[in-house]
């Protein structure tokens, strides 16, 4: 997994692709003056056009990321359906514990994260992967927290371009801490 990098603001995102700060600017505003939004008051309308690209993720312990929903490009570039499988397992086995630990820290101050890495494609040089996931309270209260997590690149990718279950299993070359309002994440380099 990445290095921890610097914590990022929520309100400073203007050099991510146009489709994350699209995201980001849907999330606060589904937030009003919350420090989480809750689901029920999603608009999916607000991301429409984001859809395919959407991954949520329900934290249901701190070894379990089950994965509630995958957009349909996911399994257009993967061949493999996402969807009911656990996030934290799809990693390398060098690589779950920080993928871990970085999820329930993240549940649990709570806080977003931004990733990055460059496209393993070998017709997509220069394209950089980014991926910004942001917490969202469930709709009924004591149930697990949830992310919703959009992933764009800098270069539109063309749903022929195929890729294999080992990028999901790859660690980011970058990876941050997103302060929605509560802080990040103190302690270990994870």
């Amino acid at each position: 997994m990445a290095a921890l990098n610097d914590p990022i603001n929520l309100d400073n995102l203007p050099w991510l692709p146009h489709e994350l700060v699209q995201f980001a600017a849907a999330w606060r505003h589904w937030r009003g003056g919350q420090l989480l939004p809750r689901r029920n008051l999603l608009k999916l309308d607000d991301i429409t056009s984001l859809l395919p690209r959407v991954m949520v993720l329900e934290m249901l312990s701190p070894d379990e990321a089950l994965l509630r929903l995958v957009g349909t490009s996911y399994f257009e570039m993967f061949g493999v359906e996402l969807t009911g499988l656990n996030f934290i397992d799809l990693a390398g086995p060098e690589n779950r514990q920080v993928r871990s630990q970085r999820l329930w820290a993240m549940a649990t101050l709570p806080c977003g994260s931004y990733m990055a890495t460059a496209d393993p494609n070998p017709t997509r040089i220069g394209n950089i992967i980014h991926s910004l996931t942001l917490p969202m309270l469930p709709a009924i209260s004591g149930k697990p927290m949830q992310f919703f997590a959009v992933t764009f690149g800098t270069v539109p990718a063309d749903l022929i371009d195929k890729y294999g279950l080992e990028m999901v299993e790859s660690r980011a070359d970058e990876f941050s801490y997103v302060d929605i309002g509560a802080g990040v994440p103190d302690g270990p380099e994870y």
